[in-house]
Order: C-alpha cells, then structure tokens, then sequence
C-alpha cells in the first residue's frame, strides 16, 4: 500500500477523536487534509515525470509516485 492508500484507511478511534477533539482539532478532517495533499504530490509529480526524458530521475520520480499512491 502506498501512503496516500494508508491514510486513508486509518479509521480513528472513539478516544482518539476525542482527545483530538478536546485540543479543538478534527481527527478525521485532518486525516482526509493529509490525504488530499498527498493526492496534490502524486498530480503534480505526474505531471513533472511526463516530461523528463527515459533516464534516472523519471525511474527516481515513478517509483516515488508509486509509494505515495
């Protein structure tokens, strides 16, 4: 799984909201932030790999675009 993938697959706990809650923050929407800004890397990273050349850095920037999704 990717990071992008393992964010979004973690589901809070009630206690865990809660205390977030507590310090006036949103777990959950944190979370979903945390995961659209990863979202955002993976676009433009695609968008960058398009127009590099066959060679070291696309391979380097593929395989990064591979670990975030």
């Amino acid at each position: 799984m990717g990071v992008r993938t393992n964010i979004l697959a973690v589901t809070p706990l009630t206690a865990e909201r809660s205390t977030c809650a507590a310090a006036g923050q949103d777990l959950d929407g944190m979370l979903n932030f945390a995961a659209e800004k990863v979202a955002d890397a993976i676009q433009v990273l695609t968008a960058i790999n398009d127009f590099l050349p066959a060679g070291s850095n696309k391979t380097t920037l593929a395989s990064a675009i591979t670990s975030l999704t």
